[in-house]
């Protein structure tokens, strides 16, 4: 498989900008950004919005939401983000006194604080895992697993250093103790091959701002067949089914909108993001998320071998995992460090004491020198 070209020209960004933050959030494309102003636009004009446009766009998020993820256009609700998409999720997975919801430590908050409150509503035990010393939260995983365990609310790679999880294997033993599983897939969705027909994940949430190149504010939820009759979390009219005409939309309808189209956000038609995070789809599957993750995995292990050519002081081990470098610390991420990087206009993040890394198809080759130079450096 070939290398993806850099496509630093689609991007806003400035030659003496290396912008290494992914994970936090991307920057938009240009195409993107044009596409949300030129949908915004509308408003200037709504006597030229009918009653299809509230449904046309989200639709179209849909089917390419679908084609990334191997899913059905049904399966698929639009939602304002990582954390909407986990609400809906805990709202519809029943768990009661005597079971286990299981979660990493340190995993992103957007899959944590709804399952605290879950935990206190019914009385299951929060089963909190801590990271094991060799990396392997899929063996530490399927060790947590009994029968008592009502569901494991996982991510796809650790949003701190992106380790990763084998969620086929983990959700397979989960099935067989009838627990169900919840992915948050914010930090590799768009980056990393994401197949809902293999995984089986009863939901799978992505927010739409990091590696799916879209507009902060978007969002995908994949419900499994199995769990599209749920609960949704608020009721708007136009998730019901008719709801489509306007003239007719005077009584209350009682059936919803077909698949997973329940639980789509309220104001799903926004007619400044949804152009935008359509068309960083189209590029998305344009690229193809198996050569994006070539293109990411050769860059990352490049960075990461690279530095470990250097005894940097303080630094306990460095790791590339497809689209991400970790570069860990015995204690937390240096100040003096941190300052070197945003001198030089190199932007990475700090959680805890890791250094995240994060690169994307817009990183050229001077981005990749600056960042080991200004590393480097700094470290002494």
């Amino acid at each position: 498989m070939k290398l993806l070209p850099c496509q630093r020209d689609l991007f806003e960004i400035p030659p003496d900008v290396s912008y290494f933050d992914c994970a936090t959030i991307s920057p938009l494309l240009r195409g993107a950004w044009k596409a949300s102003c030129d949908g915004l636009e509308r408003e200037l004009r709504p006597w030229s919005i009918g009653p299809t446009d509230f449904f046309e766009d989200a639709d179209s998020v849909r089917a390419l939401a679908a084609q990334l993820t191997h899913a059905e256009p049904d399966d698929i609700a639009l939602v304002p983000g990582a954390t909407y998409g986990i609400a809906v999720a805990a709202a519809n997975v029943p768990a009661s006194k005597g079971q286990e919801i299981l979660m990493l430590a340190g995993q992103h908050t957007a899959n944590a604080y709804s399952w605290r409150s879950v935990a206190r509503d019914t009385g299951a035990a929060l089963r909190v895992l801590e990271r094991p010393d060799d990396g392997d939260w899929t063996a530490r995983v399927l060790e947590a697993i009994t029968p008592a365990t009502a569901v494991a609310a996982l991510p796809h790679v650790h949003s701190t250093d992106g380790s990763p999880l084998d969620l086929i294997v983990v959700a397979k033993e989960l099935r067989a103790v009838g627990a169900a599983l919840v992915v948050d897939a914010t930090h590799s969705l768009g980056a990393r091959q994401f197949d809902v027909r293999s995984i089986k994940p009863d939901f799978m949430v992505a927010g739409g701002y990091k590696w799916l190149l879209g507009p902060y504010g978007t969002g995908l939820l994949y419900a499994s067949k199995e769990r599209q009759d749920g609960r949704s979390i608020e009721e708007p009219g136009l998730n019901r089914s008719g709801s489509d005409n306007f003239q007719g939309n005077v009584a209350f309808l009682d059936s919803y909108l077909p698949g997973a189209r329940r639980y789509d956000v309220a104001g799903k038609g926004n007619f400044g993001l949804l152009p935008g995070f359509r068309f960083a789809l189209e590029r998305i599957n344009e690229w193809g998320a198996a050569s994006i993750e070539h293109t990411l995995t050769s860059m990352s292990s490049a960075i990461a071998q690279s530095l470990c050519k250097h005894d940097l002081p303080d630094v306990m081990d460095v790791r590339a995992s497809s689209h991400y470098v970790s570069v860990e610390f015995a204690g937390p991420v240096p100040g003096g460090l941190i300052a070197s990087l945003e001198r030089a206009k190199v932007h990475a993040s700090a959680r805890g004491r890791w250094l995240r890394v994060t690169p994307h198809l817009y990183n050229s080759p001077e981005d990749v020198d600056r960042l080991l130079h200004t590393l480097v450096k700094g470290s002494r």
